[in-house]
């Protein structure tokens, strides 16, 4: 009967290893470029709901899937609160193509962001920074990407 197992056992483990060292490789260097568009559909409770646009380059033979964002967003270095997305983002593999992404930002003080958003003018330049972490999953590798983004963008 061990005669039996051992080759079994041996195809295994092989096969195995095979799967470990293919989903091993390094994540490429994935970029994402600056929304092309973003729509604010609106405040529901305590979050302001956000539809982004944004370009996605993924240079990786790997299919990726964004499972968690646990990201904390700034507006003129003024905590706003914590940026929310219900849907997983899944990245095709040698592509860069735009990717909608409905998000929600789950306010820490609906009365301060308030304040903030009606003292933003038109053809002002506004600061915003995101920093956390982001967890992506290729095949059976999870890694968290730690993030601490700054963009100026113009009102």
């Amino acid at each position: 009967m061990k005669i039996f197992y051992r080759p079994y056992r041996a195809a295994i483990f092989l096969f195995m290893a095979a799967i470990m060292l293919a989903s091993c490789g390094k994540f490429g260097e994935i970029t994402i470029g600056a929304p092309d568009e973003i729509q604010v559909k609106g405040f529901e409770d305590n979050y302001l709901i956000l539809s982004l646009s944004l370009p996605i380059n993924n240079p990786t033979v790997h299919k990726i899937q964004l499972k968690e964002i646990d990201l904390r967003v700034f507006i003129n270095n003024r905590y706003i609160g914590k940026l929310v997305v219900d849907e997983k983002l899944t990245i095709k593999p040698k592509s860069s193509s735009m990717y909608f992404l409905p998000v929600k930002i789950r306010l820490a003080n609906l009365l301060n962001t308030a304040f903030i958003m009606i003292n933003l003018r038109k053809g002002q330049q506004v600061e915003f920074r995101f920093e956390g972490n982001i967890i992506v999953k290729t095949l059976i590798l999870t890694r968290s990407i730690e993030i601490n983004e700054l963009r100026r963008i113009t009102i």
